[in-house]
């Protein structure tokens, strides 16, 4: 669980040897044995185990792969390829066989009752009692993290203002990262769309016209999720992937916009989101704000150091296998994974991946 022991493991995964089976790849396209021509599946009392290949990328290679995957007919030829050798071509038989349609995403639409229900309750919900009803957790420890509540009544009393909370957060963020080791939770930070933002919601809370409740509560986002002014180079370097700024904001954080929330910026991660550590050889490994010396877990590691160094109430990441629940449960922060498609995902044709806080 430790920085050191675990940035070996990092390097492999973003091993040059990748461009070379790419290459092989391309090569066998046109020498690939054929597909079988069809499969009994009355008669398999066994399980027919064989080997089987699939490239593996790194963030070269990748790009590489997704510059292919735009030029017609190659990008058929390479998903044919990697659709044989992954065995894909038996499953797409099996399939033909059943005799309902497979269900490629884990949906379940709610009956009738269920959507009155849910609409009955939005109509009740009101969300500035909730947060000032929600209660507080007493805790030993001398440092102070400051909840949505102590913001929410901040800003209604006029003690201090969102321009202030920028400021001193951006601050925070500036020093956590001259720190020796450094935090490196907060890897794209533009302190003028900040301060712009900030000033705006100051007006609307001074004028009572707050957006909502959480009106000016900073919040972060994991540097896969786009952001309008931000890269999303998916924890890379940014040379392939995530090249330009956003242009327009994903549908989760325009809906956070669209309610005021102050925007701090990208939250680093674990390249890829490849492994569940959220070391980052690009930006820099995020550390534990218990302990330097060990890792947050990943692959939202900067959302989960944020909130536990104290410099955001909030923080989205996203989560396949555990990507928000690991480094929340590693760094002493809730996190959650929402049921399937209850949070609009930036990518909506994932199956296993949801977006939360």
């Amino acid at each position: 669980g430790t920085i050191k022991g675990q940035r070996s493991l990092t390097r492999c995964m973003r091993s040059r040897v990748g461009v070379a089976v790419v290459a092989i790849l391309l090569g066998l396209l046109f020498l690939a044995d054929k597909p079988d021509d069809e499969i009994d599946i009355g008669n398999r009392p066994t399980y027919d185990v064989e080997d089987l290949s699939a490239p593996r990328l790194n963030e070269f290679t990748y790009g590489i792969l997704m510059k292919a995957l735009q030029l017609w007919p190659i990008n058929k030829l390479i998903l044919w390829k990697i659709k044989l050798d992954a065995g894909f071509s038996i499953v797409e038989k099996v399939a033909a066989h059943l005799n309902s349609v497979p269900l490629h995403l884990p949906t379940t639409l709610p009956t009738g009752e269920e959507v009155a229900a849910a609409a009955k309750a939005s109509a009740e919900f009101n969300l500035e009692n909730f947060i000032m009803n929600v209660g507080k957790s007493e805790s030993a420890e001398s440092f102070h993290r400051w909840s949505v509540e102590e913001y929410l009544r901040g800003y209604k009393s006029g003690k201090f203002s969102p321009v202030d909370v920028a400021k001193a957060i951006i601050d925070a963020v500036k020093r956590s990262d001259s720190a020796e080791p450094p935090l490196r939770s907060v890897i794209q930070m533009n302190e003028t769309m900040i301060l712009e933002d900030a000033k705006a919601a100051e007006m609307r809370i001074k004028s009572g016209k707050m957006l909502s409740a959480l009106d000016g509560v900073p919040i972060l986002f994991k540097e896969e999720i786009d952001v309008a002014g931000y890269r999303s180079t998916f924890g890379t370097d940014g040379r392939v992937v995530g090249t330009h700024p956003c242009e327009a904001d994903a549908p989760l954080a325009a809906r956070l916009r669209a309610m005021g929330l102050l925007f701090i910026g990208k939250a680093n991660m674990h390249e890829f989101g490849g492994l569940p550590i959220g070391l980052n050889a690009h930006w820099g490994d995020v550390r534990n704000p218990y302990n330097p010396a060990h890792i947050t877990g990943g692959s939202s590691s900067g959302s989960a150091a944020a909130i536990a160094a104290g410099l955001v109430p909030i923080a989205v990441g996203t989560d396949g296998g555990g990507s928000i629940r690991i480094p929340s449960g590693l760094s002493g922060v809730v996190g959650l994974k929402p049921t399937h498609g209850r949070v609009p995902h930036p990518y909506p044709y994932t199956s296993v991946t949801s977006a939360g806080p």
